[in-house]
Parts: C-alpha cells; sequence; structure tokens
C-alpha cells in the first residue's frame, strides 16, 4: 500500500489536478464522484483492474459516479474518501471467489454442471484477500483518482493482503462465470456480544446456500428456529413498538442484509416486510423485518441456472452477496436505494443499467414506521 501510495505522490507533482493539498477547508468538501469541480471527469471511462495468481478482476470508476465522497488531505496530498462502498465489496468478492478457483491445491468434487457453469466442493487450501484487503483497493482509488492523470489502472495483487485458507466442507469451487451480481455490507459496531453472535450463527447457515432455478428461500427457516440449542442468545429485539430481550435478536439484520444483496443482483423478491420502528444499520425503507409465525424475507432464483449466497462477518461488519452467472444477467447491474418520504416514511427503488448505461428506474415499495418509545 506504501508504494502505491509514493508512486501516486510522484505522478501527481508530475500531473497537477485542480485540487492541490493546503488548499482544502478543515473537514475536507463533500462531494459525489462526478463533480467535475474537483475531479477529472475522465477517469469515470477508465477501470481498475486487479491481477495475480492466475486471476483478473475489474471494477468500473464510471459506476460509482454518483457515490459521496470527501476531498481531503492526507499527509499532504489530497484524496477523494468513498462515502459509499457496495461495489468496492462486490469486487472484492469477484477477487476472493476468483483467488478459490484459481489457486485451490486438491481436486475439487463437481456437484453441479451445465455447459460451463459448474460448482464443486472445495478441497485443501486457496488464498484470498485479507480483512484489509478492502482498504488496500479503496486507498488505490481514492489516491489515484485525485493525485494522477485519468488512466487504466491495473495493479498486481499485494502479497500482504493474502492470506491462505483452509477448505471447509461447505466451501465450494465455482467456475469462472459466475460473478458477485450484487452486495451489501451493514455495520453492527455497537452491538452487544450476544447480538453479534446472534449474526454470526444466521450468517453461517446462509453462507455457500446454492439457490436451483425458481427455488423459493425462506430466510426464516434456513436460519433455523432461534432456540439456545441451534447456538442463539438473548439480545434486544423489537416488540410492539419497545426494545425487549428476545432470544436470536439482531437476526433481521442478516435478513436486511440479504435484502439489499438480492435486490442488486436481480432477485425476485416474494415476501419482505419492514420493521415496526427505524433501524440503525440501514436507511428507512431498505430493512426485511423476520419473526417466527407472523414475518419472513423470501427470494426466489429467477434465472434458469443456480444461483450461490455468500454470507460472513468480517469484524463487525456483515456481508452479503450473491454470485450469478454472468450470461444470467445480460449485462444488467442493479442500484437499489430509497427516499424519506417523511421523518418516519420513505419509498425504495431499483435503477437498472446495462452494460453500464441507465435503463429504469422502478419504485419498489413503501414503508412506514413509528417512533421508538
Amino acid at each position: 500500500m506504501s508504494a502505491v501510495l509514493i508512486f501516486a505522490a510522484a505522478v501527481f507533482f508530475m500531473n497537477p489536478l485542480t485540487v492541490h493539498a493546503g488548499t482544502l477547508p478543515a473537514g475536507g468538501i463533500d462531494t459525489v464522484l462526478s463533480d467535475a469541480n474537483y475531479i477529472n471527469q475522465d477517469w469515470m471511462n477508465h477501470t481498475l483492474t486487479i491481477t495475480g495468481l492466475g486471476t483478473t478482476n475489474s471494477i468500473s470508476i464510471g459506476q460509482m459516479k454518483d457515490y459521496p465522497v470527501n476531498i481531503n488531505d492526507v499527509n499532504g496530498a489530497p484524496i477523494c474518501e468513498f462515502r459509499k462502498t457496495d461495489l468496492v465489496d462486490t469486487f472484492v468478492s469477484n477477487i476472493n471467489q476468483s483467488l478459490i478457483t484459481a489457486t485451490s491445491t486438491a481436486v475439487p468434487t463437481e456437484t453441479y454442471r451445465l455447459g460451463n457453469t459448474a460448482i464443486a466442493q472445495s478441497a485443501g487450501t486457496y488464498y484470498q484477500l485479507d480483512a484489509n484487503g478492502k482498504n488496500w483497493i479503496l486507498g488505490i482509488l481514492q489516491s489515484y483518482i485525485m493525485q494522477t492523470a485519468p488512466k487504466e489502472l491495473v495493479i498486481p495483487l499485494d502479497p500482504q493482503f493474502l492470506i491462505q485458507t483452509a477448505a471447509g466442507q461447505s466451501d465450494l469451487i465455482l467456475s469462472p462465470d459466475f460473478i458477485a451480481s450484487g452486495s451489501c455490507t451493514t455495520d453492527f459496531s455497537t452491538s452487544s456480544s450476544n447480538r453479534c453472535n446472534n449474526i454470526a450463527v444466521a450468517a453461517s447457515h446462509l453462507n455457500n446456500m446454492v439457490v436451483m432455478p425458481g427455488q423459493v428461500v425462506s430466510i426464516s427457516n434456513a436460519i433455523l428456529p432461534r432456540t439456545s440449542q441451534n447456538g442463539y442468545l438473548t439480545a434486544h429485539a423489537y416488540s410492539g413498538g419497545t426494545v425487549v430481550d428476545a432470544i436470536g435478536g439482531g437476526i433481521c439484520q442478516v435478513s436486511s442484509t440479504v435484502y439489499n444483496a438480492a435486490r442488486k443482483s436481480g432477485i425476485s423478491i416474494v415476501e419482505r416486510h419492514s420493521h415496526s420502528m427505524p433501524v440503525t444499520y440501514l436507511p428507512l425503507g431498505l430493512d426485511a423485518a423476520i419473526s417466527s409465525g407472523s414475518k419472513d424475507m423470501r427470494f426466489q432464483n429467477p434465472y434458469s441456472k443456480p444461483v450461490v449466497l455468500k454470507a460472513g462477518v468480517t469484524g463487525k461488519t456483515l456481508t452479503v452477496t450473491f454470485m450469478v452467472p454472468a450470461d444470467m444477467l445480460g449485462g444488467a447491474t442493479y442500484d437499489f436505494f430509497s427516499k424519506q418520504t417523511g421523518s418516519l416514511s420513505a419509498t425504495s427503488y431499483l435503477t437498472t443499467y446495462i452494460n453500464g448505461v441507465e435503463s429504469s428506474t422502478v419504485k419498489v415499495d413503501s414503508s412506514s414506521y413509528q417512533s421508538l418509545n
């Protein structure tokens, strides 16, 4: 990482851009990546490619043009700090999946094949980006965009951000046509240890779930009954407009994170309910509550090939990603967002892009909440 920054700083002096270190106000400037007043917009026509260990993965900078950023000085050089990172999360998932395929040390057992699309049981060991890998990628984007002239960025995998992982029984190897079509990351850094446990337990039941064409998945059923025998503990939950202690408190963060990743992957939503009160880990209108016997979050695979759900906890963040064969997407990507219509209400929308060009934006749902008692 330090080598990247040193190189970027050197190029900056040869190619000065609009914003210079020492000219920014305290706290920086809050704007978006497409603000031509501060950022050279030719960057929107370029990509970042990470290569190494037999893998090549790219992310389009232009697809992040509406991302909020803060332009500030860091060690005497300007950077644009990303305030939204969901496409980077998806990019990291793609890198890690390709590393499993490329670096596994034992012959896997194939469990599904249709043409070139295949799913196999992993074995041996493989490499992955470690917990700091995402920050390494963000650092490249944030420094190069402000400190160099626009160009295609091709960066080799940095060994210091790679770890060798032993394959478990549930680890899968997916054929290269599987891509991370949509991802969502939520934070639970202020949660109690019991709530953290419940999120990790629920996520473990979803990780590497293979969803066949037309199959409907109930999140409530998939994460098993919320009992101490299944590993769940007592933590805060919503009930009747108040916060109560309940076995499995926190699992709705998992269902909500799955809901957002599904929407961003073109997955069909069969059932979704908002919470009775706002949650802290997602904007109004983007949550999905579950409650045994009354509320569920259910989705259906609309594609003619399987999709694979990835769910995992790193530190105190939860990331859910859907892996979909690329030929099923037809160049489509999705952005799922909401707009508040009142202090306790919001409407959600889904924007579809075809090959990076906006195709449509449709209303998805309206949600209303009551204030916390």
